[in-house]
């Protein structure tokens, strides 16, 4: 059982590697073990064991669950040292002591459990042992952790959610994997490889390296349309010089093919022409967001209210804006999710002068971004696993599930809502700016426009035609179409 003091709940995140050839794959990238001392910090039932090339001369494996050990034992016939435990404890105990079960490693190999999340009091002390790292949950912790028992030149192979690669939060395991373990392969695929369960990560990597200083030469592979992992020796490593690789620690790491693909020669972003930012949350969404029941039956984070006569649907002034009114309780409110490009919402937020001081004052509450609430713009979710969906806004609040788009010139409105709503928009942004569900307004900001998108407020009219088609399939179609004529012509990829 986990520590009730340390995690949030009781539930250990295991995911076995026990389908589309995993554990081959990582042992072959680990390479020889033989007379090597070995780290498996989460060994689960020992499925990379099988897999290791070579014996060891050690193998220190751990793991909080007991039952994962029986079947560990069972799994492996050689010398296997089983620790009982949880390894970022272990980790975290102060020096290598006498009593201390972990020692210093060859090689380490490790499949940790993802979305494990610590409690608030073991997050402090993480917090005050790691300042700047990222400690919310368990994986990056895991990989720090391992990697730091290696002894130089000690090689290490990690299979961790993509997640990893791209996002801010974790910036410095990237920055810690550059100054001190050189990365050599980063192999990309789908979580459905691991055949028996169910994620909240759609796509995964495998990282190898070596402790060292010196950069050296990294190996990409993307395999995230394959439905089991080649051998290691039939795999098209695409490749990137060291510097290449470093250089976009901060922007993210993503294959350099996708990357060169990405850049145009002209590279005006939609930041560059808009502002992009979150909306509001209000610290108790159950009594602050009213919906409409006739429209939402299905259970919400809110409460039903009379629509439209409890909201204010026409145009406010600045005081009531900032401040609030007295005669009306709620105004429209844009929430994360999707929506059609001109939907209306059944969302609405109370705005009277009590409800705007709970949000500019309540800890909980955030009145982020206030000056771009009731203004006309795009509103895009901020959390998408499939295809990117933007819809029009105007006279209302967004919520912090929403990314707003306000471009600097309201007529290129027509064009954005089609452009954003493209194939291949999402492809761009899944492709080669972040890989993950968790679209925030630092990475909507990056998405490249087209050479002349100055001029296509021209055809605004034929773009509402498109964008009001009431046929949703032929809509997507007809925006597809438009947009790959458009970059096309731009010649853009």
């Amino acid at each position: 059982m986990l520590d009730r003091a340390l995690y949030t709940d009781s539930n250990t995140q295991a995911h076995y590697t026990n389908g589309g050839g995993i554990a081959s794959f990582m042992g072959a990238l680990l390479g020889s073990v033989e007379g090597k001392a070995l780290l498996e910090p989460a060994v689960g039932q020992g499925a990379f064991l099988a897999h290791l090339r070579g014996i060891p001369a050690k193998i220190d494996a751990v793991d909080i669950d007991a039952s994962a050990l029986d079947h560990a034992r069972l799994s492996y016939q050689g010398a296997l040292n089983l620790i009982h435990g949880d390894f970022i404890q272990l980790a975290t105990e102060e020096g290598l002591s006498l009593q201390s079960p972990l020692s210093h490693y060859d090689a380490v190999i490790s499949n940790p459990p993802y979305g494990l999340k610590f409690s608030k009091e073991f997050r402090r002390t993480l917090k005050a042992k790691f300042p700047g790292f990222y400690v919310r949950e368990s994986y990056g912790l895991f990989l720090k952790l391992s990697l730091e028992r290696l002894v130089d030149k000690g090689r290490y192979v990690f299979i961790i959610p993509d997640t990893f690669l791209s996002s801010n939060n974790h910036l410095p395991l990237r920055k810690f994997l550059i100054e001190q373990f050189s990365p050599s392969h980063v192999v990309l695929f789908r979580s459905r490889l691991f055949e028996t369960v169910q994620f909240g990560y759609g796509s995964f990597c495998i990282i190898a390296g070596d402790r060292q200083q010196a950069a050296q030469t990294v190996h990409w592979a993307d395999l995230r349309n394959e439905n089991a992992l080649p051998n290691i020796d039939g795999v098209s490593w695409e490749t990137e010089t060291a510097s290449e690789f470093a250089a976009n620690t901060g922007t993210g790491w993503v294959p350099p093919s996708k990357r060169r693909a990405s850049k145009t020669i002209h590279s005006t972003t939609l930041g560059d022409i808009a502002e992009c930012r979150t909306g509001i949350y209000t610290g108790d969404n159950t009594a602050y967001l009213g919906f409409d029941p006739l429209r939402l039956q299905r259970r919400a984070n809110g409460h039903p209210i009379d629509w439209p006569e409890q909201v204010r649907l026409t145009e406010l002034t600045e005081d009531e804006k900032a401040n609030g009114f007295v005669n009306h309780a709620y105004v429209p409110l844009i929430r994360g999710g999707h929506r059609e490009p001109f939907e209306q919402t059944f969302w609405a937020i109370k705005w009277d002068r009590d409800a705007v001081h709970h949000y500019r004052t309540d800890k909980k509450a955030r009145l982020q971004n206030s000056r771009f609430y009731f203004r006309e713009g795009i509103a895009l979710p901020m959390v998408t696993s499939g295809r990117l969906t933007a819809s029009y806004m105007n006279n209302s609040v967004f919520d912090q599930g929403v990314v707003g788009v306000f471009p600097n010139n309201v007529d290129l409105l027509p064009f954005l809502l089609l452009y954003l709503n493209s194939t291949h928009v999402t492809k761009v942004l899944k492709g080669t700016i972040n890989p993950s569900a968790n679209n925030s307004a630092r990475y909507i900001s990056r998405i490249p426009l087209p050479d002349g998108y100055a001029e296509m407020s021209n055809n605004n009219e034929s773009y509402r035609q498109i964008l009001t088609m009431p046929d949703r399939k032929r809509r997507l179609n007809a925006i597809d179409d438009a947009i790959s004529k458009l970059i096309t012509n731009q010649n853009i990829s």
